[in-house]
């Protein structure tokens, strides 16, 4: 239920922030976490981690995550701007992995990880994809309310 011109407003959005907020949740107890991500054409998200991190663990059990980005120009008095989405998470395989690895690494050079690394089953760090199942999003300059988006 999402036209053309949301997506691309909701992309800009996406592309122009690079830090999101990640909400996991296991056995009735919610985390939270932020990291770097960057995302595809299609509204996903990606971000590295070591399979060791809480997050990480919790995913394993528990697909099921919340994400929220926010653009830090907002203030009060000024635009609020900022989206949250439900959606599940999971290792980024295959082509995707590889493309997107590459989209990470050069929005974020000085990553240690490398996409050979990346590929060894007893390596610590995976990419991860957050799909999302539906986002909200905020931004008063483009919507006169907040877009509910179902994916």
């Amino acid at each position: 239920n999402m036209d053309d011109n949301t997506k691309r407003i909701i992309l800009d959005f996406m592309n122009s922030n690079t830090i999101l907020s990640l909400s996991t949740s296991i056995s009735d107890t919610p985390y939270i976490c932020n990291l770097f991500y960057v995302c595809d054409d299609d509204l996903n998200l990606y971000f590295l981690s070591s399979k060791k991190t809480r997050h990480a663990q919790e995913l394993k059990d528990n697909p099921k995550a919340a994400v929220s980005i926010y653009d830090p120009a907002s203030a009060p008095g000024k635009s609020v701007i900022g989206l949250q989405a439900l959606g599940k998470v999971s290792e980024a395989k295959g082509m995707e992995l590889i493309k997107m690895f590459k989209s990470y690494l050069s929005l974020f050079p000085a990553t240690k990880v490398n996409i050979d690394m990346l590929k060894q089953v007893s390596f610590d760090s995976r990419l991860f994809k957050f799909k999302p199942d539906v986002i909200y999003f905020m931004d008063k300059s483009h919507f006169e309310k907040r877009q509910e988006v179902i994916l």
